[in-house]
C-alpha cells in the first residue's frame, strides 16, 4: 500500500494529459562538417550506359542485379566534369530475368546515353 500514492499519481497524470513522453526527433541532424556526396548512377545493359535518376534507382530490384562497379577516383579528376566528381557507379542486371530485361528497355527509352569517362585501368564488364 506505501507505493500506492505513487501509482495514483502517475495514472492521473497519464489520464490529465500531464505526462510527457519523451520523443524521438524524425529529421536527421545535420552537422556543419557533414559533406553528402552523390555518385553518378548508370545501368550498363547492351553495350551502353545510361544515366539513372533518383526515381529510376529506386525501381530497381536488388534480385536484377548480377554486379555493381564502383569507381571512387579517378586521375585528373579535376578535369571531369562536376557529375563524376564523386565517383561513378555502375549497375549491371543478371541475363534473361524478363522484369529486368523490361526495366532495362525502359531506361534505354526514356534515360539519357551517357559515355562515362572511365581510366583505361578498370575493365568495364557487362
Amino acid at each position: 500500500m506505501k507505493h500506492f500514492p505513487s501509482c495514483l499519481a502517475l495514472v492521473l497524470a497519464l489520464i490529465s494529459g500531464n505526462a510527457v513522453a519523451q520523443s524521438v526527433p524524425t529529421q536527421p541532424v545535420e552537422t556543419k562538417n557533414t559533406v553528402v556526396k552523390k555518385p553518378f548512377m548508370v545501368l550498363l545493359t547492351n553495350g551502353a550506359t545510361y544515366k539513372l535518376s533518383e526515381t529510376a534507382i529506386k525501381e530497381i530490384n536488388p534480385d536484377w542485379i548480377n554486379e555493381v562497379q564502383v569507381v571512387k577516383e579517378m586521375e585528373g579528376g579535376e578535369n571531369l566534369s562536376e557529375e563524376f566528381k564523386d565517383g561513378i557507379v555502375i549497375l549491371t542486371f543478371k541475363k534473361n530475368v524478363e522484369a529486368a530485361d523490361r526495366y532495362a528497355e525502359r531506361v534505354a527509352q526514356q534515360n539519357e546515353k551517357v559515355t562515362i569517362p572511365v581510366p583505361a585501368a578498370i575493365r568495364i564488364k557487362e
